[in-house]
């Protein structure tokens, strides 16, 4: 008895069905995607992707206007530059709706949420009097004059060899319940010294006023003409943050004085 070969078929058109008859093939559905309207991303104009592998053209916008980067239709303006906006560091938008690279600072330095580059000097040390000023718990920088209570006085010395610069501001008047510190930072080329006067422990202050001497000791200062102004932030006025003095310090002189108040406060800090 003879054997047959077997010979297989392949049916690419059909497949037979269980009662040996041919069926088209029919794939399975593919996910469905719903593409977005130019409203739903939230875009005026330009050309963008549509979520689902096409793009959507939303048009251009009206007269005198012009298309954003991100797709918004704004009134045709002029960008700002870096040195329009004030701004030395850091990435800020020109006004138009595009970003601009407005430079790093040099070591050492950090760029501040107002674009400028600050520093810092890590080595101060900040000594504040007690009611009554030096003149009374001693440890003052400066010989407090014979006319103390006269005028609120600047005092500053500086030592080259080591760079340092040690500035008294001498007879401010205070609530005499605070909670004081002094620190330097550099705001671009002037030195800013800042005063705080803080109610004392966060929450007292008393009924009445002393006079106090604010100083402290920087290092790393270069030899030189300096502009400085003083910043004085009693934190819980009004408008706690002010300026209360601005100059300049011949630092090749080694040492000198400014008068910043001239008003006698004689009754608040004398005998």
């Amino acid at each position: 008895m003879s054997r047959l070969p077997l010979i297989a078929v392949f049916l690419v058109s059909g497949l037979v069905s269980s009662c040996g008859n041919f069926v088209d093939y029919i794939p399975p559905p593919k996910s469905k995607c719903e593409p977005q309207t130019c409203e739903q991303l939230g875009k005026q104009c330009g050309t963008w992707s549509d979520g689902c592998g096409d793009k959507v053209d939303c048009g251009g916008c009206g007269q005198d206007e012009i298309c954003r980067p991100d797709g918004e239709c704004v009134t045709e303006c002029t960008p700002s530059s870096c040195q329009d906006m004030g701004v030395v560091c850091g990435t800020w938008d020109d006004g138009c709706g595009t970003p601009i690279e407005c430079g790093m600072c040099p070591t050492g330095e950090a760029c501040d949420i107002g674009g400028r580059c600050m520093v810092t000097p890590s080595d101060q040390e900040d000594r504040i009097s007690g009611c009554g000023g030096f003149e009374s718990s001693g440890g003052s920088l400066f010989d407090a004059p014979t006319d103390y209570c006269a005028a609120e006085v600047l005092y500053w010395l500086y030592e080259s060899a080591t760079q340092t610069l040690k500035i008294a501001d001498a007879r401010i008047l205070l609530n005499c319940c605070g909670d004081h510190s002094m620190s330097m930072e550099r705001d671009g080329s002037v030195y800013v010294f800042t005063e705080m006067d803080a109610p004392e422990g966060g929450w007292g202050r008393c009924a009445c006023v002393c006079v106090y001497d604010y100083t402290i000791t920087v290092r790393g200062i270069p030899e030189e003409l300096i502009a400085f102004r003083i910043d004085r932030d009693v934190t819980d006025d009004q408008d706690p943050k002010a300026t209360v003095f601005e100059s300049q310090l011949d630092l090749t002189l080694g040492s000198g004085f400014l008068t910043i108040d001239e008003t006698d406060v004689g009754p608040w800090c004398g005998e």
